[in-house]
């Protein structure tokens, strides 16, 4: 399956979650992208967006190979099995440092598990809530993405802005109009 395929795949189970709970299709997609090289790799089983895995949520984890953007300080935060993975630490600037390591990412038994995870992780915990509340007062889908990138979804300094330019793509555009058409 190509690129194009995977995106008009996805973008039916974007349109599917908006019309269920109202989440924004566009970024969605705009994370299933960023996290996932359109669809092309996962980390965890299923999981397309990135999502580390919390003992509070998540039953199944795999390790994964990641790069991340981090602190000193955010560095001592990461569990002491992750933190014994690092292969690299290289500094970037502003204190901060790409490190290469292996993190725990959750897993899910399907793709739409992954999905109502993803959504209720933006919609309904205390870190992302109150950015996702905004969003269904205003509909601004781009201040909803920089808002959960300033709340620390990604480690990526750029990652406001990844979101954005992927959610505004003609090919994503033309993705969810297609899906929206085909109901």
């Amino acid at each position: 399956m190509n690129r194009e395929e995977r995106l008009r795949e996805f973008a039916a189970a974007a349109v599917r979650a908006e019309r269920d709970c109202g989440y924004p299709p566009r970024l969605l997609i705009a994370q299933w992208a960023a996290e996932s090289d359109w669809g092309r790799r996962t980390s965890g089983e299923h999981n397309y967006f990135g999502v580390t895995f919390q003992a509070k949520r998540h039953r199944h984890f795999r390790y994964c190979p990641t790069s991340e953007e981090l602190t000193e300080a955010q560095m001592r935060t990461l569990p002491v099995d992750e933190r014994r993975t690092i292969r690299r630490r290289q500094p970037i600037g502003g204190g901060r440092y790409r490190v290469e390591l292996d993190r725990k990412f959750a897993s899910y038994a399907t793709l739409e598990e992954a999905i109502a995870d993803k959504i209720d992780l933006i919609t309904r915990t205390a870190r992302y809530r109150k950015e996702f509340e905004e969003y269904r007062r205003s509909g601004d889908v781009e201040a909803l993405m920089e808002g959960i990138a300033g709340k620390g979804y990604a480690t990526a300094s750029h990652y406001a802005e990844l979101l954005k330019k992927i959610g505004r793509q003609a090919n994503v555009l033309a993705a969810i109009e297609e899906a929206r058409r085909a109901g």
